[in-house]
């Protein structure tokens, strides 16, 4: 291993002078995953996508005005690119961009579970400290060369002393690494790296790139083997939409990481609302016991969202990685009676347990139009004459077991939903006979789909419902509420929610 150190300047000081930033000198590291002095990689399959020509991650997932990013880099051969910072919102929002020197550096091939390591003597990479002027968001960076792109991320917090708004939006940044196969192949030359979750990997490292399509829209079939993951994970598929809906809509937001909740649970006493935002996973018991606490306390909770906190994870933070709690489909599950037996009902009022997998796009329908929820949605600005339908449910859904009166739905409680939680608004939903023996399995030992009053697990539903414990927690009960946001009808009942539930 050699290193060439600062000599080989990763940015011109002409470009540091206009950023204002302050920067750390990194050198160069080796290439290919066995050692850095192999002439030639033996033949490897990648899983994740195929390489990209430049990548690159955040030493973390979020970070204060005033802290210092690390940001680590490898390319397939020594190469100039152009790296941008963007903070993305309701427009992309430019804070710094420079040109940078890349060098090659080893994949090991315990990545998926250990981290890249490129942080070592001879990594290339940059550090700086975040300026007081950038606002909280998600920031985008890319790192752009002649023959191909790269991208990377991390979050800008409220400082701790700064006034904050009423809303703090949680990223599902555990759901993104969870399915993040980066490094999943097939050779010699990365015998042990497993990928993701869904890989046989039981541990997931932050410490390593997101491949393409997890961050922006991407096509990895052009480039090879597409990524088996990204269409289920990452920030473009639902809080970039949201983000941009939320600030053409006047709605200012703080932001955090999921594990921030386990972090600094200290720092949910500045918001009355803590929002989730599209498919939500991967909870420790830490980020439960914060939000359960905030709402205790009197704070609300609002869950645009589905299959949130289905299954439980270990949040080890001095090696930066997440460790699967459990059994993939047994003892991970939050409502597993052999494991935690802590329902995430308990939290959002429903469940994945009684929901839907990619059920057909049918509408909800309204079953309590007097609620606040709905002000304004009738034109007449009274009841309708009929129970109306709105929007279309997709992807994942979380229900509740439910009795029906005179054709309205009503929770029964049976499956320990709280006492008051109120279906507002439901669409049905079908969950496939696989995931409905594993429900049966986890809640109740049987391995028929059944309950034990005879309700049918694979007959589900995307349930829209209200409850309160101190604070109110809503839940709209699908991953794939915010992508209807054009809607008005969709659009107006969350401005109902956020307006309301933020005072």
């Amino acid at each position: 291993m050699t290193g060439e150190g600062w000599s080989r300047r990763q940015f011109l000081s002409a470009g540091l002078g206009l950023a204002g930033l302050a920067f750390s000198r990194p050198s160069v590291f080796g290439a290919c995953s066995e050692s850095p002095q192999t002439a030639a990689c033996p033949s490897i399959s990648w899983m994740d996508g195929g390489r990209s020509l430049i990548e690159g991650y955040a030493g973390r997932r979020s970070y204060e005005a005033g802290e210092r990013v690390s940001f680590f880099m490898s390319s397939q051969s020594r190469i100039r690119a152009m790296l941008t910072v963007n903070r993305l919102g309701a427009r992309r929002e430019m804070v710094w961009s420079g040109p940078v020197w890349v060098e090659p550096q080893a994949i090991p091939a315990d990545a998926s579970e250990s981290g890249c390591r490129w942080d070592g003597e001879g990594g290339s990479g940059l550090t700086f400290d975040v300026p007081a002027e950038w606002k909280p968001g998600f920031y985008h960076v890319t790192m752009h060369a002649a023959d191909g792109d790269g991208e990377g991320f991390f979050i800008v917090r409220s400082p701790r002393s700064a006034p904050k708004p009423g809303i703090l939006l949680i990223l599902s940044t555990n759901t993104y690494f969870a399915y993040n196969n980066y490094g999943a192949a097939q050779g010699d030359a990365l015998r042990s790296t497993r990928g993701s979750f869904y890989d046989q990997a039981r541990v997931a490292s932050f410490l390593r790139p997101l491949p393409m399509g997890f961050l922006s829209p991407y096509d990895c079939r052009k480039t090879g083997i597409p990524s088996r993951h990204h269409r289920y994970a990452g920030w473009d598929k639902w809080e970039w939409p949201f983000v941009q809906w939320a600030e053409q809509a006047g709605i200012d937001l703080d932001y955090a990481a999921n594990e921030d909740l386990e972090r600094q649970p200290e720092r949910l006493e500045s918001y009355r609302l803590i929002l989730s935002v599209g498919h939500d996973e991967y909870w420790s018991a830490g980020m439960r016991n914060a939000v359960e606490r905030h709402v205790r306390q009197g704070g609300n909770a609002v869950f645009l969202s589905g299959n949130v906190s289905y299954r439980k994870v270990l949040l080890d933070m001095s090696d930066s990685r997440m460790i699967l709690d459990g059994a993939m489909d047994g003892a991970a599950l939050w409502s597993h009676l052999q494991g935690a037996n802590r329902p995430e009902h308990r939290l959002t009022g429903v469940s994945f347990c009684y929901g839907a997998l990619n059920p057909l796009p049918v509408p909800y329908r309204i079953y309590q139009p007097d609620h606040w929820l709905f002000d304004g949605l009738w034109s007449a600005g009274g009841r309708p004459e009929r129970f109306p339908d709105v929007g279309c449910i997709g992807y994942e859904c979380d229900g509740c077991d439910i009795e029906w009166d005179k054709g309205i739905p009503t929770a029964s409680h049976r499956d320990g939903c709280p006492e008051d939680f109120q279906i507002l608004a439901l669409a049905p939903g079908r969950m496939p006979d696989y995931e409905a023996t594993v429900h049966s399995r986890a809640l109740f030992g049987r391995d028929d789909g059944f309950t034990p009053w005879g309700a049918d697990l694979r007959q589900g539903a995307a349930v829209m419902g209200i409850w309160t414990n101190g604070g109110t927690v809503l839940t709209v009960g699908c991953t794939e509420w915010v992508r209807r946001l054009d809607d008005p009808l969709i659009s107006r009942i969350t401005k109902n929610a956020l307006t309301r539930l933020s005072q």
